[in-house]
């Protein structure tokens, strides 16, 4: 979804073309998922009402549209019935080939200690669940971010949040090895990596000029 404060829509046009690439160079069909595949379902307007209350510093349009992709990602898998991966297109694949999720498991793949979003697999009952989830949801202690200094709810916080105990976490969510996050450790040599906002700190802006020199992308 274009946020235009946060970022130049065509570049992000130009790292959608780096991921997708990078995506079906290891076997995968993709998908692109905006907003019409979320409303050509009936529930849009639920979910679409239910994120937009969610409390963020964000921004209403981000936050939501964060909350949305699961739902999306619900509709699109379920038109053929089958398990799905759920990826940021600031993802590349660099060897991590289509496989199906653990047997009745949802799982966020993740390198490291602390979790973080960039690469779910799971079926499209799971991502539906989880939208439920997160529709759910009611504000309490725990969403008062001490980094933004109010009350805030995003979708990552709620997964950890069911990583750390503070939130009930479904048996069937697990995490996985085989995504790094950038500059983390192993980020060069992971199946995956996640180049996300330590980008624009480490001066990697727009991301798509600089990811092919940080560790090239084989198309082959």
């Amino acid at each position: 979804m274009p946020v235009k404060e946060l970022w130049d829509e065509s570049s992000q046009w130009e790292l959608i073309k780096l991921w997708e690439k990078s995506w079906q160079a290891q076997g995968w069909e993709t998908c692109i998922l905006q907003e019409h595949h979320a409303r050509e379902h009936p529930r849009f307007y639920f979910f679409n009402e239910m994120f937009r209350s969610k409390v963020s510093a964000f921004g209403e349009e981000f936050n939501t549209a964060c909350f949305m992709r699961w739902f999306a990602a619900y509709v699109v898998g379920s038109t053929e019935n089958k398990p799905l991966m759920l990826c940021d297109y600031d993802v590349c694949n660099y060897y991590f080939p289509p496989r199906e999720p653990k047997s009745g498991k949802m799982e966020i793949i993740c390198d490291g200690p602390k979790i973080f979003l960039g690469t779910v697999l799971g079926t499209p009952q799971h991502f539906l669940d989880m939208a439920e989830l997160f529709a759910a949801h009611v504000l309490d202690e725990h969403d008062w971010s001490l980094i933004y200094n109010q009350v805030h709810t995003d979708d990552l916080r709620l997964v950890e949040r069911m990583f750390d105990g503070t939130k009930e976490k479904p048996e069937w969510l697990v995490r996985s090895p085989g995504c790094a996050l950038f500059p983390a450790p192993g980020w060069k040599t992971a199946p995956m990596t996640h180049y996300a906002y330590a980008m624009r700190a480490a001066g990697f802006w727009p991301k798509y000029k600089f990811i092919p020199d940080l560790r090239p992308v084989s198309y082959a």
